[in-house]
């Protein structure tokens, strides 16, 4: 039996989406005008469920390109800039932490940015995070070191 692509991804976005909702009951809910810390996590985790649902019936419905292996370069720096921004984020702040996550997960592509653009991503992410998060949401975040 020949697996495909899009039904390995569709059950992926399943299962990560159905532990990201459930994990999010563990927060007070709120409401759509006051929400609790628990909303974002849960309605996100529920749109990501319904993306692996569509995924998965449409893979189960259509043949689509077989899994013929792997990648294990992305997924290693992927992986890695996510680790390295979750231990970064509370020791050395936000905007070394988006640093990391940017400069870390460059190197996931065969062909990475040039280094002028990573340099412009990296600098408009770290300054958008702090203006949403930190400005907009309010949430207390540790911006410098």
């Amino acid at each position: 039996m020949v697996v495909s692509r899009d039904l390995v991804s569709g059950v992926l976005f399943l299962v990560f989406g159905a532990a990201l909702t459930w994990k999010s009951q563990d927060y007070q809910m709120g409401t759509l005008f006051q929400m609790g810390p628990g909303y974002f996590p849960f309605m996100i985790g529920f749109a990501i469920v319904l993306v692996g649902a569509v995924m998965t019936i449409r893979a189960l419905i259509e043949s689509g390109p077989p899994l013929t292996g792997i990648a294990l370069r992305p997924l290693l720096f992927l992986l890695a800039a996510i680790v390295a921004f979750a231990l970064a984020l509370d020791r050395f702040g936000l905007v070394v932490a988006t640093v990391l996550l940017i400069m870390t997960g460059r190197f996931a592509s065969a062909k990475p940015l040039g280094w002028i653009a990573t340099l412009v991503l990296t600098a408009s992410l770290a300054g958008g995070s702090v203006l949403i998060f930190r400005e907009l949401l309010g949430l207390p975040l540790k911006v410098w070191p």
